[in-house]
């Protein structure tokens, strides 16, 4: 069964079913895209744009609400979850500025 059909079955049994890493997990994805903007702040010695990190945890939270597999690496329940958010969103902000 996919997300969304999950999430229309939840909805259906009046369950709230809201997308949302935060309100999912422990992870809080707003925290983690600041932290890897300050991070490659400082190891570019660049000022990055602040709306990097707004558009990286817009990025997360929709990919997990439209994407079984990074649904899934997200609710893993591990200290890994962590980890990955963080490498996928150093992945994403690498690549954008690398556009940019």
């Amino acid at each position: 069964m996919s997300v969304a059909a999950t999430r229309r079955w939840l909805a259906a049994g009046g369950i709230d079913a809201r997308p949302g890493i935060e309100h999912d997990t422990l992870l809080m994805p707003w925290l983690i895209a600041e932290s890897v903007v300050n991070e490659c702040d400082i190891w570019l010695g660049v000022a990055i744009p602040d709306d990097c990190a707004r558009w990286l945890e817009e990025r997360a939270e929709r990919l997990y609400a439209n994407r079984w597999h990074f649904y899934r690496l997200i609710r893993t329940g591990s200290t890994l979850t962590r980890d990955r958010l963080f490498m996928f969103m150093r992945h994403w902000l690498a690549s954008r500025l690398k556009r940019t």
